[in-house]
């Protein structure tokens, strides 16, 4: 009991562990944000649109974001470890993330309107397809992100969320009051985009910073692209695995079964992105101690592991026994099916962080491929599931089929070779061994 009451004291009064209890803070009140106006706006949204208009517009997100893919390539979780480890370069790094960024877009334009005008989608689909485009067209400001999470500031991105999350409920609300047809809303999911983008460039000089102090050069640019194959592969593979579901789904039941199935993925999204961004945050601190040392690593990485497992799990109970009743009270017996499938992806959850730490695990070591083959084979296996489940078990096939897939991918994708095996071993060891809580010397 002593040593417990010590390790307290220590945590309790240590500078490093209050500024990184703050911003997993601030990033919570940023989700919650969004899982509040989901249980208010959200509400009266789902409720005017219905399974079938609901449906349409979850589709022609989901189409669209099969090309912005291309915006992220997880470049971002690279640019994070080198400002970490070289602060010193932050200009020239910023600068060359930023016009990579640039590039992205305009090659995500080109790729995508060239598919659409050859996808042979209805008028009304591809009026809200060309609307969700409009909200990337500011991608290049999200070059700052890595930058707030590196110095552990964390909160000005949180403020960028928030006020995006208020300007876009403000609009949706619009549209439910004045009766607006479905393109108001894509034009809300559009404006989400750019309300999050720009206030990140203003927070960028709040601290002091300039973007014009920003350079770059075409072959540093192009340099980010040897890391950006696996993590570009890796990215692929999880939108088609989140994404196929969807596009399935609406070939063999209809778009009515899309909406349900939607409906129930925003809810465990909102759960799922809590794991995002503990591991984002506390990402930092893995980092930070491999120029410490391997020990220190190794126990910050055990850390990890166990946090993002263990988080979630004891509330597993409570998911499983309100489900029913919050869907019926929220949406109606209209919505009741969403409920089943949202109770089923509760047990991803333990699953999702694993996977998270298991990212930032790859992107630590440089094991980029590994993680790209990871999620190469949880996609090929829902690819499969649901070609054999949906047709048998409807919209919970694809569900059951996205719980199991990616689990089993990445248990499989270790198993294949000698290191992967290792980490493998590693990973259990995490999950089941209590980590180290005592401070090392930077307070960490």
């Amino acid at each position: 009991m002593q040593k417990i009451k010590k390790i307290v004291s220590e945590w309790r009064g240590n500078k490093t562990v209050w500024q990184y209890s703050m911003n997993t803070v601030w990033m919570f009140a940023a989700r919650c944000s969004w899982i509040i106006t989901a249980f208010t706006v959200g509400i009266f949204v789902t409720r005017k649109l219905g399974p079938e208009r609901l449906g349409v517009l979850s589709y022609a997100m989901a189409w669209i974001s099969m090309f912005a893919i291309i915006l992220d390539l997880g470049v971002t979780s690279i640019i994070q470890r080198d400002l970490v480890c070289h602060p010193e370069n932050k200009n020239r790094v910023l600068g060359n993330f930023a016009m990579f960024k640039v590039i992205q877009c305009g090659i995500m334009y080109l790729i995508a309107g060239t598919a659409l005008a050859f996808s042979g989608q209805s008028e009304e689909v591809i009026k809200l397809i060309l609307i969700l485009m409009v909200g990337y067209c500011t991608i290049f400001s999200t070059a700052i992100v890595p930058y707030f999470a590196a110095i552990v500031k964390n909160e000005y991105e949180a403020f960028s969320q928030i006020t995006a999350c208020l300007i876009y409920n403000a609009v949706r609300v619009c549209a439910v009051i004045f009766d607006w047809p479905l393109t108001a809303y894509a034009a809300a999911e559009a404006v989400v985009n750019i309300s999050h983008h720009l206030p990140l460039l203003f927070f960028y000089r709040k601290l002091g910073n300039s973007f014009r102090e920003w350079t770059f050069r075409f072959k540093e640019v192009f340099a980010l692209l040897l890391p950006a194959v696996p993590l570009s592969l890796s990215g692929i593979f999880s939108t088609i695995y989140s994404r196929t579901d969807i596009l399935m789904l609406e070939h063999f039941n209809g778009f009515k079964d899309v909406g349900f199935y939607s409906l129930a993925t925003r809810f465990h999204l909102n759960l799922a992105l809590f794991y995002g961004l503990l591991a984002t945050i506390f990402s930092t601190a893995v980092s930070s101690a491999m120029k410490v040392s391997e020990l220190e690593y190794k126990k910050q990485l055990h850390r990890f592991y166990f946090m993002l497992f263990w988080f979630m799990i004891p509330c597993f109970p409570l998911f499983w026994l309100i489900a029913p009743h919050l869907f019926k009270f929220l949406y109606g017996e209209e919505f009741i099916t969403a409920a089943a499938i949202f109770s089923i992806f509760v047990c991803s959850l333990p699953c999702t962080g694993i996977l998270n730490a298991f990212f930032w695990h790859c992107t630590f070591e440089n094991k980029l491929l590994l993680l790209a083959i990871s999620n190469g084979m949880g996609a090929v296996l829902n690819l499969f599931g649901n070609c054999y489940l949906i047709p048998k078990m409807g919209v919970a096939g694809a569900a059951w089929s996205s719980v199991i897939s990616m689990p089993i991918g990445l248990f499989l994708s270790l198993l294949c070779t000698k290191k992967g095996r290792t980490i493998l071993k590693f990973i259990l060891k995490s999950l089941i061994i209590l980590p180290s809580f005592k401070l090392n010397h930077s307070g960490t």
